[in-house]
């Protein structure tokens, strides 16, 4: 009869451990949920950062060859129209030498 006791004890309390440590699988496996979840939103958070950057990268590099290409046009007009005002200064001083000669 104590033996049976005891035996229902130790059982008892091992079922109790169990019922613990079943618990305790079911807090781990909806914290596992919950972070897996977490992962998934930040995640999806970095792929859109990523999308952002390459299309504000796209822009801008678009940005600059536009840039670029307005840069060289003015400084080819501003090169040539110094060349014509060059050259019409040289002339204006040719005429100037030439009528002060005669």
């Amino acid at each position: 009869m104590a033996e049976g006791e005891e035996l229902s004890k130790k059982q008892a309390a091992q079922e109790a451990t169990i019922r613990k440590l079943r618990a305790q699988i079911r807090e781990f496996e909806e914290e596992k949920q919950r972070l897996n979840s977490k992962i998934q939103v930040e995640e999806t958070k970095v792929e859109s950062i990523k999308r952002d950057k390459a299309a504000t990268e796209k822009l801008l590099q678009e940005t600059i060859e536009r840039n670029q290409t307005e840069l060289a046009a003015q400084k080819e007009f501003y090169t040539n129209a110094l060349n014509t005002a060059k050259e019409a200064e040289a002339l204006a001083e040719s005429r100037v030498n030439t009528e002060a000669k005669v």
